[in-house]
């Protein structure tokens, strides 16, 4: 039957979507929640704060391309974690 990760990911690359390669980003997404609703010290997570924002941005942007459009006019990540770096 038809792969349903293709039905869950319609906009993301065939190379990139892979049962392997979104369980490992799903993954480290939720450990970096865990993290944080444990309080526990993120900063120096592997992979950084900054990838797996970019990881989440990724499967939201597989799932839905307006989805993730409308994520990006409200996304503070970017600065946010900027001003973090200076301090």
């Amino acid at each position: 039957g038809r792969n349903p990760l293709v039905s869950l990911f319609p906009n993301m690359a065939p190379a990139l979507r892979t049962r392997e390669l979104v369980f490992a980003r799903l993954r480290a997404i939720k450990t970096l929640r865990n993290r944080i609703a444990h309080h526990e010290p993120i900063w120096k997570a592997a992979p950084t704060v900054d990838e797996v924002h970019r990881m989440s941005v990724e499967i939201v942007r597989g799932m839905s391309v307006a989805a993730a459009d409308e994520l990006a006019k409200i996304d503070r990540f970017s600065s946010i974690y900027a001003q973090g770096l200076k301090r």
